[in-house]
């Protein structure tokens, strides 16, 4: 059913549009039974995949139904309809906490102490109901709590009306569209400036994390701001695990050990009981002096975790792509869905390897800011072996350019390089001339040689694993290999015979990891690439849900910028591609610079060396870079539906886009690669040929 409005819906005649949001349309109706006015919120296709998923969402919604009580919105039907579930509740005429909150910034003046605690009573009894029916909310925030009053009009000049009913809405919404996606792959809903640490790790919630949640939205009333700020989804999640807020100067000691047990990170630690936190609460409140006009967070004061306890709270941080940011045209306060992977292993996003300047990096990765066009001049690539310097030749380039060129397409083998280790494999080898033995070296194009030392071919074969002894990244500085022949005993150390054998890696390869070593600086190869697919698939997946929210709030230049973003976070800061897209004077980049695909195209390769050497998990390790291909392709596809999004002259143009966005997320499939590599040993490989004589 394309256009609503003048539907009849389950005796409901469908009035007009109220709003879009990420899971759900508003419209206003009129209920031709009892004539009164309702509100219809039409759930979005994509929240129900199939007919399990109906059948679930009957069975929540009737659940959710059966509550009754002053402090939550009634739900009056729901059903199913050309395939989009709806629910028809009770329409709410006032102000939502979100609007109210903003007053107050506006006019710089805070929520008078009784009106916060009449709040908290109110939504402390509504979520004690909810509870004990076994109901949890999962997305308690400003926005979904409504204050309906009577008589004078709500404002933030101090006056509080004699009534005013809090009323907390989307119960229904948030439990149904979790129960949907749970099915479907493990997903839970929430939005993360409220998320609970929980909630964020994909673990099991209870009232504990509703509580937490009112917890942030208490914080926000009682100091006007969020006790977590971040400029993206993914590091606003981050502080949600690993930071403690900033304690409120002007509060009393009582209401900030209030707000430091309800915000606690373990759910042992807080309240059981809404109703036992607004208890409290009163009685801090009843002081007088609890909370002075003009607190604040005392930012620079904020208290964090001990390093240990950072690590274990990031260690089970698990976030998971196949899922919808759903903002609407709630911009400010996102809401997103993590997951797991079925009943595949977890993914560390962050492991178990730093503690605060982990976090703090991760986080700056995460929340990476825009940049423009310019970017900061970058930092000196990791310290990595000198070479041996050769001479000049006559054209004034060293030998090393030019001795790379395969002489046949018969491979001799493979030498497999990352991190500081270098292990070479090769069948089929020549024996060296009398007089003669083989010295192995890493190649820089066009520069030098480092000198690996001496080999033994042994009936065709060499087998050599090698460490250099300062631990250094050799592939931050060396892009090939080589066996050249040299007088046995040699005292020269320069190169002093032919090259026999040689391979080097593609100038596209080289681009792509250097890069990668830039952005991602003091990291393993293996952790480099596990945790920047996953971060970036992450980012990547969240700007392509901006652009569809953008889309579905008629928003043409927030589409475009998103569209901009995706195109940036894909091809990476060194592409010809990277550009500015939307015209607005600078090129946006809120990923890390590297590229999706960059990423991408090195675990191709990584997985392809891989298999030429293990010879029992060969079938999978081409399966999976099989894979990552068909990876690299999708994201050739957004590109293209990217540029047409930044191209376009008018909304309608893109809407038909809207449907093929979803399709070409690919956070949940890069996570399940990301899984199934954990203990692959991953290394850049280099194809060894013999050279021209």
């Amino acid at each position: 059913m394309a256009d609503w409005v003048g539907q009849i819906v389950s005796k409901v005649e469908i009035q007009r549009l109220l709003g879009r949001g990420g899971m759900a349309d508003v419209y206003l109706g009129l209920h031709t039974t009892l004539n009164r006015p309702v509100a219809v919120k039409i759930l979005h296709a994509h929240l129900m995949e199939n007919a399990s998923l109906l059948s679930r969402f009957r069975s929540e919604a009737q659940s959710v139904a059966t509550m009754r009580h002053p402090n939550i919105v009634q739900v009056l039907d729901f059903d199913i309809v050309d395939d989009r579930p709806y629910i028809v509740m009770e329409l709410l005429e006032g102000i939502t906490l979100r609007d109210y909150l903003q007053q107050h910034r506006d006019n710089e003046t805070r929520i008078a102490p009784a009106a916060i605690m009449h709040i908290v009573a109110s939504l402390a009894r509504a979520l004690d109901y909810a509870h004990e029916r076994g109901i949890i909310h999962r997305d308690i925030k400003p926005a979904n709590i409504m204050l309906r009053h009577e008589g004078d009009e709500l404002s933030s000049e101090g006056l509080w009306p004699s009534r005013v009913d809090v009323v907390l809405t989307d119960f229904g919404i948030a439990r149904i569209a979790d129960s949907a996606a749970n099915t479907a792959s493990g997903t839970i809903v929430g939005t993360p400036a409220y998320m609970s640490p929980e909630q964020v790790r994909s673990e099991l919630v209870d009232a504990r994390s509703d509580i937490y949640s009112l917890g942030i939205v208490l914080y926000e009333m009682l100091s006007g701001e969020l006790p977590f700020d971040g400029d993206s989804q993914a590091s606003l999640l981050i502080k949600q695990i690993s930071e403690i807020p900033a304690p409120i100067q002007g509060a009393s000691p009582e209401v900030q050990r209030i707000l430091d047990r309800v915000l606690s990170k373990t759910p042992d630690q807080r309240y059981d009981r809404a109703s036992d936190l607004a208890t409290e609460l009163q009685a801090a409140i009843a002081e007088g002096d609890a909370i002075q006009p003009n607190a604040r967070p005392a930012r620079e004061t904020a208290r964090r975790r001990s390093a240990a306890e950072s690590v274990l709270l990031t260690r089970d941080l698990k976030l998971d792509g196949d899922s919808g940011t759903q903002m609407g045209t709630e911009l400010p306060h996102q809401t997103v869905q993590t997951a797991t992977t079925g009943t595949s292993p977890a993914i560390w996003i962050v492991g178990i390897i730093g503690g605060l300047a982990l976090i703090a990096s991760l986080a700056a990765l995460f929340g990476h800011q825009i940049t423009d066009s310019a970017p900061s001049p970058a930092a000196p690539s990791p310290a990595a072996p000198s070479p041996t310097s050769l001479p000049p030749t006559a054209t004034g380039q060293t030998p090393v350019a030019g001795l790379l060129d395969p002489a046949s397409t018969d491979s001799v083998g493979m030498v497999l390089i990352h991190d500081d280790v270098v292990t070479v494999n090769l069948t089929g080898v020549d024996a060296p001339p009398e007089g003669m033995r083989y010295e192995a070296w890493l190649t820089e194009s066009g520069s030098g040689l480092f000198s690996l030392g001496p080999v033994i071919v042994k009936d065709g074969q060499i087998t050599l694993e090698t460490t250099d002894s300062d631990g250094r990244n050799l592939l931050a500085a060396y892009d090939g290999f080589a066996l050249s022949l040299e007088p046995d005993p040699d005292d020269d150390p320069a190169v002093s015979g032919d090259i026999a054998y040689a391979g080097y890696l593609t100038p596209e390869q080289v681009s792509h990891l250097r890069l990668l070593f830039d952005v991602n600086r003091d990291v393993s190869f293996r952790d480099m690439l596990i945790n920047g697919l996953t971060q970036q698939s992450l980012v990547y997946d969240s700007h392509i849900e901006n652009t569809i929210n953008a889309i579905n709030a008629n928003n043409l230049a927030a589409a475009k910028s998103h569209a901009e973003h995706v195109i940036n976070i894909l091809v990476g800061r060194e592409s010809p591609e990277y550009l500015d897209y939307d015209g607005n004077g600078r090129t946006e980049n809120p990923g890390d610079g590297g590229g999706l695909s960059s990423y991408l195209q090195v675990m191709r390769d990584a997985l392809i060396a891989t298999a030429s050497i293990d010879e029992t998990q060969s079938s999978d390790l081409h399966n999976r870079a099989d894979n990552v291909e068909s990876f690299l392709l999708t994201g050739e596809d957004m590109k293209n539906d990217a540029l047409s999004i930044t191209a376009a002259d008018a909304i309608e143009e893109i809407v038909p886009l809207r449907e093929d966005l979803w399709t070409l997320k690919l956070q949940r499939v890069v996570t399940e690669l990301a899984d199934q590599v954990q203990d692959d040993d991953l290394s850049v490989g280099i194809e060894i040929f013999p050279t021209a004589k």
